[in-house]
């Protein structure tokens, strides 16, 4: 639809998980993060930075940082 915003991931380092971009929960329980974020046993928590698309009616595939999501999410 025209007016859907248009959203990109970008996997990022996080300095937490040792540089790496993701992290895997090798315990038997759920672990729950500051933002409320519950990842399950043996599951894999992805820390990604949100885009959207700058003018939703151009072909041009230009993006910025999601302005409400302005840092990188679990």
């Amino acid at each position: 639809m025209e007016d859907e915003h248009i959203w990109l991931g970008r996997v990022m380092s996080n300095p937490e998980y040792e540089g790496m971009c993701i992290l895997l929960n090798s315990t038997r329980r759920n672990k729950i993060y500051k933002n409320g974020v519950e990842i399950g046993a043996i599951e894999i928590v992805i820390f990604v930075q949100w885009y959207e698309k700058k003018d939703l009616n151009s072909n041009e595939l230009n993006y910025w940082v999601l302005r409400t999501i302005n840092k990188p999410q679990l």
